[in-house]
């Protein structure tokens, strides 16, 4: 039974092949086809190698691009790309909006400690308000 769907989908996809066909003819007889345009299908029917290229040509033959949008994504100025740090992507996508993982914790604050300020060659960090 399953074998019987199948031929009668083939002969529906087969009609609706014909369909177009017939249509497309029509549409000649009525209106005319320019010659470049012509070319221009005939090459890139001659090009169809395997079936995935065939079903890109057909689906975008009808408009229909399988996941593409040139307007896709918000795009950005170039520099804001080149100044995000290394985790973050450097095209024009979205930014991870989530906390940061618990591995890249840095200190917020200089630790107010003179001597380690002096062995690393920093100024000492001062608390607000007094002595300065």
């Amino acid at each position: 039974m399953p074998q019987n769907d199948n031929t009668v989908c083939e002969n529906a996809v087969d009609e609706k092949v014909h369909c177009f066909t017939a249509k497309f003819e029509s549409l000649h007889q009525a209106f005319g086809t320019p010659e470049v345009p012509i070319d221009k299908l005939l090459r890139r029917v001659g090009t169809i190698k395997n079936a995935n290229q065939w079903e890109s040509f057909v689906a975008t033959l009808g408009g229909i691009n399988a996941g593409y949008r040139a307007n896709a994504s918000i795009r950005v100025q170039p520099t804001t790309m080149c100044r995000r740090t290394d985790g973050v992507t450097r095209r024009s996508k979205r930014l991870a909006c989530r906390r940061p993982a618990m591995g890249t914790k840095r200190a917020s604050k200089r630790p107010r400690n003179l001597a380690n300020a002096i062995s690393h060659n920093q100024p000492n960090a001062k608390s607000h308000g007094s002595g300065h």
